[in-house]
């Protein structure tokens, strides 16, 4: 735009005339002040008098003081916005920075795992951070509503409750209660009453065994007009852990068959697109999901026994445009009487046809050999942590067993448990030796062997807390070692390596594993060696150390870690907001 043919808008021309007019003005005023006193005088005026005048005048200039340093303020906030980078982006990108700011969760400075509630305290903090910056932050973040949305329901914080629902405007809210009492809070059900129609998600705990605080929740969702806006539900009960060491019992369950809230967490759940559980007991033969759903978490669900694993996977492929399946912890108990037979389960393959990711932890060996089969194979990626749960039966007569002495306890053959592997496909394998207070390799170099060698189609392959020695390394050597006159490829073909908290004593067995490999991606944590079963800090792998810099020259992809950083799945038990 040519500056000289630009006409100033009307508000630009009064300021100019005003501050023209002020200019002129002071002009005139400041010639009178620095004659006042020889004129008046010379013109009869009272000394006493006019000493009065002129004070009151010094408080007019002080006032006059004031207005100016803020017209100077605001003149400068207004040019240093229209001269700013950031400021001549439009508002609503400006808004959608914020959003991803004050929404980022996936910082890899924080802890590895924090409540939800105290999440939810950093997203706070984050754009309380915001507002403080400068007055056309503040101003842009107040009025942004979808930066208030997230609404935090607990006995301590009712203020920051009240505020955030004030500022959220009309927007879709996100609830996290925490009802640590056996009865329903009276401020929640005001709550989901009044504002019920706008809360898009809902992340409730209770206490375990107070089962009669979800009943109340489904009713007063249904009466606050909730179900029909409601598409992601997170239920978790808290200290569920009594409740594994035998079948359940109807009072065990949040809602019991026929229960008049039955039909309606039933329709609830019809509208759902995300549903997350945890500890608490559902009827699960009694439930069908629509086409909706895409992503279902489930964690620390007791079935029973053995004969409901069938039907449990039966009712979760009601969900026939699921994408997204974890089940982690999830128990029966081992009968005799009840078992079906292998082939039963292979013969009653259950479909999901639109399945992307399926996740698959901390499972007995009694239940592992029921559900893997019974989900059909598909192109979906199924990623598999293994643990010694999967090589024992859990039984009921088993409830006094320690978990942490796995010593005896476990009672299936690992070559039964490949078996079992060699007909599933599985793309990603997880192996943990953390057993609470250090490192316990808990397979032996050709246990892992004869784990890979089942796998063929695995490409990643994650290792956490482990120890790689030249047992392993000469052990799995034959994966990927052919002859020259053999027309055959090597078993393990990975393309991911994994390795957390690791202590690899034989670099040169590692180096030839990388090689051999191809790999794509290496990503690296831990030491040469330990010190009193803790990854010791002499040797660890770091940027600059001569691994690093020689995995550099062979991998395409590394990402080095710090020497006692976990891996994510580790922590995929862990209840989260989302």
């Amino acid at each position: 735009m040519n500056v000289s043919n630009y006409s100033p808008c009307p508000a630009i021309n009064q300021w100019e005339k005003a501050g023209a007019s002020l200019t002129s003005t002071l002009k005139n005023y400041s010639k009178l002040c620095q004659t006042l006193g020889h004129d008046s005088l010379s013109e009869g005026a009272r000394p006493d008098d006019l000493a009065t005048r002129i004070s009151s005048a010094l408080e007019v200039h002080a006032a006059l003081s004031r207005e100016l340093i803020g017209c100077t303020t605001a003149l400068q906030k207004a040019r240093n916005k229209l001269v700013s980078p950031f400021f001549k982006l439009p508002e609503e990108i400006i808004s959608t920075i914020f959003i991803d700011v004050v929404y980022d969760f996936n910082d890899p400075n924080a802890p590895d795992f924090v409540p939800p509630s105290e999440d939810i305290w950093l997203l706070y903090r984050r754009l309380y951070q915001l507002v403080g910056v400068c007055t056309s932050w503040k101003y842009i973040a107040m009025e942004e509503t979808k930066l208030w949305s997230m609404i935090l329901f607990d006995q301590n914080h009712p203020t920051q409750r009240q505020v955030s629902l004030q500022r959220s405007g009309s927007s879709k809210l996100y609830l996290a209660a925490f009802n640590p009492s056996p009865t329903i809070s009276r401020k929640l059900i005001n709550i989901l009453t009044e504002y019920g129609h706008r809360f898009y998600a809902i992340n409730f705990e209770f206490n375990a065994g107070d089962n009669a605080v979800v009943r109340d929740l489904i009713a007063t969702l249904v009466q606050g007009n909730t179900s029909s806006s409601l598409t992601e539900l997170s239920i978790r009960a808290a200290s569920a852990y009594y409740m594994t060491t035998r079948p359940p019992e109807p009072s065990d369950y949040i809602i019991p068959h026929d229960h008049p809230q039955s039909d309606s967490f039933k329709n609830i759940l019809q509208n759902l697109t995300t549903f997350r559980t945890s500890g608490a007991l559902i009827h699960w033969d009694n439930l069908a999901f629509s086409t909706r759903l895409v992503e279902l978490w489930i964690n620390k669900l007791v079935l029973g026994y053995d004969e409901k694993v069938i039907p449990f996977i039966q009712t979760l492929s009601s969900a026939s445009n699921l994408r997204n399946l974890t089940i982690i912890s999830v128990l029966t108990f081992h009968s005799s009487v009840s078992v079906p037979s292998m082939g039963t389960a292979s013969a009653q393959h259950v479909q999901f046809p639109h399945l992307q990711s399926l996740f698959i932890q901390d499972i007995y060996f009694n239940t592992l050999r029921l559900l893997l089969p019974t989900i059909a194979p598909g192109s979906h990626r199924l990623t598999f942590f293994l643990s010694p749960k999967n090589l024992r039966f859990n039984r009921v007569e088993d409830v006094d067993s320690d978990d942490d002495e796995l010593e005896d306890l476990a009672d299936v053959d690992f070559t039964v448990l490949c078996k079992i592997l060699e007909f599933i496909r599985i793309d990603t394998l997880i192996i943990s030796g953390f057993n609470g207070f250090g490192v316990d390799v808990w397979l032996t170099g050709t246990m892992i062997y004869q784990l890979l060698k089942v796998i063929p189609t695995l490409k990643t392959l994650k290792l956490d807390y482990w120890i790689f020695n030249q047992d392993l390394w000469e052990n799995i050597r034959p994966l990927w070692t052919i002859q020259d006159n053999s027309n055959e490829t090597p078993v393990l073909a990975l393309e991911n390596l994994y390795l957390t908290a690791a202590t690899i004593p034989d670099i040169q067995g590692f180096q030839e594993m990388v090689i051999n490999q191809s790999l794509r991606r290496v990503v690296l944590g831990g030491a040469a060696h330990r010190v009193d079963r803790t990854v010791s800090s002499s040797g660890r792998f770091q940027e600059g150390s001569s691994l690093v810099k020689w995995l550099r020259e062979h991998v395409k992809e590394v990402r080095v870690v710090h020497m006692i950083d976990r891996l994510d799945e580790v922590y995929s038990d862990s209840w989260r907001l989302w």
